[in-house]
């Protein structure tokens, strides 16, 4: 990856988010910066959040 991700995020969430998802802030940043992601409409799910999880969700399990 030639581009470094630079987020900011709250420890209390990013350990909130762990638990719920077991994925740490650090690890799911670069889902977002993956030249080779591919991003699809969850037509089931209309809220970007939901879009965004399931995108995150389908990088994890081919990464």
């Amino acid at each position: 990856m030639s581009k470094k991700p630079d987020f900011e995020w709250d420890n209390l969430k990013d350990r909130e988010n762990q638990r719920k998802h077991g994925v740490p802030f650090a690890l799911a940043q670069l889902a977002f910066v993956d030249p080779d992601r591919i991003i699809l409409e969850d037509i089931d799910h209309r809220t970007k959040d939901e879009n965004d999880s399931f995108a995150l969700e389908w990088w994890q399990k081919v990464s």
